[in-house]
């Protein structure tokens, strides 16, 4: 499951990206770098549906 985020001046990011919701992980505060952009308000309620659906926490 992936969610194209387009670049824009919203999001600050050169290319368009897709978010990885099937391939969800943790890393340390410590391994991240500068920020390359940030997701829209509708991007970021698009990625949180999409993770309640693949992580099987939507109602039945």
């Amino acid at each position: 499951m992936r969610l194209l985020v387009e670049a824009d001046e919203v999001t600050g990011i050169r290319d368009s990206s897709r978010l990885m919701v099937d391939k969800v992980t943790t890393i340390p505060r410590s391994k991240l770098g500068e920020r390359v952009g940030q997701l829209s308000d509708d991007d970021t309620i698009r990625l949180s549906r999409a993770l309640v659906v693949f992580l099987g926490l939507a109602g039945t």
